[in-house]
């Protein structure tokens, strides 16, 4: 039927009338199921930015109050550079945590007093000045970087879930900025204990611990909507 041909005498019936509106009825509910859904949806991703808001800015007080320290302890001066080039490269305060708890046993100890471990003791001297040998690390020193692998993903649960540090893991740009740091830590850490390292050595040093830290937070679970 055209149209044309509607006639106002044409009776539709009743029985077609019904189907029709249980079949618009159906289709209203099923518009409704996925709307609820959506703005579920959507809450959940608002909660979880406020949520990921308030732990960034808790953990930036946390980080502050260790950068405070190491600002105005001169010790720290050659590392200044590398910091303040990962602050403005955006780089979450976890990441940076994960960084200096090398050089600084005491944001070790908050690392590990989060993830329920014993603190570190550390108390090696070196006897005399020498080459770092990656084939022949003194027990005490290799005991202590394996233990800042673990800081460094200890950290990195801090808070995993944040947008803002998957985004930033995300970048080959911003990695390379992380390992430049920790370069520079590592540097400064075995400068202390009177034990030079090669740049080169120390850069592949750091790309493997990078990758090493990585490969285990991959395997963490991360939050998702």
């Amino acid at each position: 039927m055209s149209l044309e041909e509607f006639s106002p005498d044409i009776d539709t019936g009743a029985e077609w009338w019904a189907g029709w509106a249980e079949v618009a009825s159906e289709a209203m509910q099923e518009s409704l199921k996925k709307a609820r859904a959506q703005s579920k949806k959507a809450q959940a991703r608002v909660q979880k930015t406020q949520k990921d808001e308030k732990k960034a800015k808790k953990h930036d007080f946390f980080l502050a109050g260790f950068l405070v320290k190491i600002l105005i302890n001169k010790t720290y001066d050659p590392l200044l550079e590398p910091i303040f080039k990962a602050t403005h490269a955006g780089c979450p305060s976890n990441i940076i945590l994960w960084v200096l708890s090398l050089v600084h046993l005491e944001l070790s100890d908050a690392i590990r007093d989060i993830a329920g471990k014993e603190h570190i003791v550390f108390d090696y001297v070196n006897e005399e000045p020498r080459e770092f040998d990656d084939n022949n690390i003194r027990p005490p020193v290799r005991a202590r970087i394996n233990a800042w692998v673990e800081d460094m993903v200890d950290a990195s649960c801090i808070e995993f879930s944040s947008l803002s540090t998957l985004q930033f893991l995300e970048s080959k740009e911003n990695i390379d900025i992380i390992e430049s740091l920790m370069e520079s830590v590592f540097a400064f850490f075995l400068n202390n204990l009177d034990i030079t390292i090669q740049a080169e050595k120390c850069e592949n040093i750091c790309e493997f611990l990078m990758w090493e830290v990585m490969k285990e937070m991959k395997k963490l679970e991360i939050e998702k909507i």
